[in-house]
């Protein structure tokens, strides 16, 4: 997914920068393949969140019913953020240049705040279901499992962290600085860090049992 979006990244700044160089007017229209690079930022969300659901899911196999409840919420919020970015995608097709763009309804406003929340909330809510797990299944004694559960509780608030302040970054940038593109930086820059937090879990799992 990570590269699918680097692919479409690049590409729109052959047309913009050498073809229509010297028509203005035409730097302003958004093209289609911007769209699928939007599509393909809230899609490698998605799946980061969706992976970490059923993380907890296997996690919480052997346990308590209350435990794997913890999934659901995550669920909903990954659903709510994706399906908030397709419908920004929808209107950014309807509105066809960035300059209507800046020129957004109420309700495109409160559908983009929604999306960085969801997906902030989302990634809170996942730390705290693996923070909540990991306390709740100590040993009561000072074993290497205790080590390993403090391992995976310092990895986890780590990782929200990161996600967690550049997706509210991203909500802050956009309602302080509106009328700028300022709010993208953070947002793409969060790509990627869902990108490295769970490809860094699924190749460190064997260091965090050390």
């Amino acid at each position: 997914m990570r590269h699918f979006r680097s692919c479409v990244h690049l590409s729109p700044n052959v047309p913009l920068l050498v073809l229509n160089f010297s028509r203005i007017e035409l730097l302003d229209v958004i093209i289609e393949v911007v769209l699928w690079k939007y599509i393909g930022i809230y899609f490698t969300a998605f799946v980061a969140q969706v992976f970490y659901a059923s993380r907890i899911w296997i996690l919480t196999a052997h346990l308590s019913w209350k435990f794997r409840i913890l999934a659901y919420p995550v669920i909903v919020l990954a659903l709510t953020q994706v399906g908030s970015g397709l419908a920004l995608i929808f209107y950014r097709r309807q509105e066809k240049t960035y300059t209507n763009l800046n020129q957004m309804s109420n309700i495109t406003f409160i559908v983009i705040i929604l999306q960085g929340v969801a997906a902030a909330a989302c990634d809170i809510v996942i730390t705290a279901s693996f923070s909540y797990i990991c306390h709740s299944n100590r040993s009561g004694i000072n074993s290497p499992v205790n080590s390993l559960l403090n391992k995976f509780i310092v990895y986890a608030i780590n990782r929200a962290a990161a996600t967690s302040v550049c997706a509210f970054l991203s909500v802050f940038m956009f309602h302080y600085l509106s009328g700028s593109f300022y709010y993208l930086i953070p947002f793409h820059v969060n790509t990627h860090l869902y990108v490295i937090s769970v490809t860094s879990l699924l190749t460190q799992r064997g260091s965090l049992r050390d």
